[in-house]
C-alpha cells in the first residue's frame, strides 16, 4: 500500500492529516522501484528517438509543417544554435529551477494547506514566465498575438450577435485564422471582452493566458486532495509545478483552456463529495464552466470522461444529471445567439481534413501524439506512472490519460498535441505524487523535480516552438 494512500476523512473535511506524514517511507523495496524506473526511462528515450527519426524520414517526402516532430517547431541549427540559445537568462532559469526543486517539496510537506495552494498558483506562474523568458518578451507574447491567433480575430468581431451569427460561414470560407478555425468562438469573444473592459492589450491577453496555467495547478490539487487525500496532493504539486508544460502554458491559448476545464472537473469532484444545496451548488458552478470549456475548444467535450469516472466511483449520478442539463441549456442559449455548436464542429472538422490532416500520416501520429505528450509530462512523470500504486489517485491521472487517449483515436489531432492536450496532461502531471520514496522521501522528490527542470530547459533550448 502506498504511503501516500488518501485518508477517507479527508474528502468529508473531518481531519487532515499532518504533513509530516510524508517521511514515512514506502514498504516497497528499493531495488524493484530502480528497476522500474530504469525500464520507464529507457522506453521513454527510445520512443523519443525512434519518434524524432520517423518524423525526420516522413518530413523528406511529405510537407508535415513540423520541423522538429513530434513537437511543432524546428530544431535549433547544430551545436551553434543550441548554445546560441542558453543565454544568461536560460541560465538563470535553470539555477532558479533547480531551487525550486530543492524548496518546493519541502514547502509542500510543512506549509498550511491554504499555503501550498496558494504556493503552487505563484510558482506555477513564475516557472511560466521563467522559462519563456529567455527568448524576451516575444517568448510569452508571440504564441498568443500571431496573426493566426484568437488575439488577431478580435477587430473582426463587431457585435458578438453578429459574430456568432456569421461564425460558420466564416470558418468555412476560411476567413479566420488557422487557430479560430479549429476551435469554438469564446476564446476570441473571451479576449473581445477583454478589450471592452480597457485590458485589450497583448500584454493583457497573454497575462489571462498564464494565470489559466496557473488556474489549472489549484484546481487538480482542490480535486485530488478531495480523491486522493492531502497527502498525496501535497507530494504532486511540486510535479504540477515544474514541468515541461510550462513551455507552452504560457505562450498558447490552451493554457487558458486547461485552467478553464480543470476547474470545472474540480467543482463536479467537490459537488460529488458533498449532499444536499451544497452539492447542487458545486454541480451548478461546474455545469457553467463546463459550458465554457466545450465552448473554447470542441475537444474538451473529453472532460466529461473524469466527471463521469468519479462519480461512479462514488455512486453519484445526481451531479452528473446536473451538469448535463445545465450544460445542454448553456449550448442552447448560445444556439438562441446564433452560433450551433455542431454545425460549427462540422466546419471545423471538414476545414482540417482540407488542410494538412489529409497529409499528415495516421500511422505516425498515433505514436507521435503520445511522444508529444510524454515530452510535456517529462521523463519524471513518465516513470510516476509505473510507480503509482494509489487507486483513488489512478481515478484523475488515469482520467487524464483516457482524455488523450480518446483524442487520440478521434484522428482531430494530428500534431500539435504538445498545445492541445494540455487539459489533458496538467492531470497526468498529478501521478508525481508517487515519486516520494525511501527513507528521505522528499530529497527523493527532489532529484526528480531536478531531472523535471532539466527537462524543460532542454526542450525550451533545443526546440524553437510554434507557440
Amino acid at each position: 500500500m502506498s504511503v501516500l494512500s488518501s485518508d477517507p476523512r479527508i474528502a468529508t473535511g473531518d481531519a487532515i492529516r499532518e504533513p509530516a506524514d510524508l517521511e514515512r517511507p514506502r514498504t516497497a523495496s528499493s531495488p524493484a522501484y530502480r528497476r522500474i524506473a530504469v525500464q520507464i526511462a529507457s522506453a521513454y528515450a527510445v520512443l523519443e528517438a525512434v519518434t524524432i527519426a520517423w518524423g525526420h524520414w516522413i518530413g523528406k517526402h511529405i510537407s508535415i509543417k513540423l520541423d522538429a516532430a513530434p513537437i511543432s517547431g524546428r530544431f535549433a541549427s547544430g551545436v551553434d544554435g543550441f548554445l546560441a540559445a542558453w543565454n544568461g537568462w536560460a541560465v538563470v532559469a535553470l539555477c532558479i529551477g533547480v531551487l525550486g526543486a530543492l524548496t518546493l517539496p519541502r514547502l509542500a510537506r510543512h506549509a498550511s494547506w491554504t499555503a501550498v495552494v496558494s504556493s503552487g498558483f505563484v510558482a506555477t506562474v513564475g516557472w511560466i514566465v521563467i522559462v519563456n523568458a529567455n527568448r524576451g518578451v516575444h517568448g510569452l507574447t508571440d504564441g498568443v498575438g500571431s496573426s493566426n491567433s484568437y488575439f488577431a480575430s478580435v477587430p473582426a468581431v463587431g457585435t458578438p450577435h453578429e459574430f456568432l451569427r456569421t461564425f460558420v460561414t466564416s470558418v468555412q470560407h476560411a476567413r479566420y485564422g488557422i487557430h479560430v478555425q479549429g476551435h469554438p468562438p469564446g476564446m476570441v469573444l473571451v479576449f473581445w471582452l477583454l478589450d471592452r473592459i480597457g485590458l485589450g492589450s497583448i500584454g493583457g491577453a497573454t497575462a489571462l493566458v498564464i494565470a489559466g496555467g496557473g488556474a489549472a495547478v489549484v484546481a487538480v490539487l482542490v480535486a485530488l486532495r478531495n480523491v486522493a487525500g492531502e497527502q498525496f496532493a501535497r507530494a504532486a504539486m511540486p510535479f504540477l509545478v515544474l514541468a515541461p508544460a510550462a513551455v507552452w502554458l504560457g505562450s498558447a491559448p490552451d493554457g487558458f483552456f486547461a485552467g478553464v476545464s480543470a476547474s470545472a472537473i474540480a467543482c463536479v469532484v467537490l459537488a460529488s463529495s458533498r449532499s444536499g444545496r451544497r452539492s447542487d451548488a458545486w454541480a451548478v458552478a461546474g455545469a457553467v464552466l463546463s459550458g465554457a470549456s466545450i465552448m473554447l475548444s470542441y475537444g474538451l467535450v473529453l472532460i466529461a470522461v473524469p466527471m463521469v469516472i468519479v462519480c461512479a466511483a462514488r455512486r453519484r449520478a445526481r451531479p452528473l444529471v446536473i451538469v448535463t442539463l445545465c450544460a445542454c441549456s448553456i449550448l442552447a442559449v448560445v444556439f438562441i445567439a446564433g452560433f450551433s455548436w455542431f454545425a460549427g464542429l462540422a466546419a471545423t472538422r471538414a476545414r482540417y481534413w482540407d488542410g494538412v490532416a489529409s497529409r499528415r500520416p495516421t500511422s505516425y501520429f498515433l505514436f507521435a501524439n503520445i511522444a508529444a505528450l510524454l515530452v510535456v509530462i517529462g521523463p519524471a512523470i513518465a516513470i510516476a506512472l509505473g510507480w503509482l500504486r494509489d487507486r483513488k489517485a489512478w481515478l484523475l491521472v488515469g482520467s487524464g490519460g483516457a482524455m488523450a487517449l480518446l483524442a487520440d483515436f478521434s484522428m482531430m489531432s494530428k500534431g500539435e498535441t504538445e498545445r492541445i492536450w494540455l487539459p489533458f496532461a496538467v492531470w497526468i502531471l498529478a501521478a508525481g505524487g508517487a515519486l516520494w520514496t525511501g527513507k528521505y522521501p522528499h530529497r527523493i522528490a527532489s532529484r526528480f523535480l531536478v531531472v523535471q527542470v532539466c527537462a524543460t530547459m532542454l526542450v525550451q533550448t533545443a526546440i524553437r516552438t510554434s507557440w
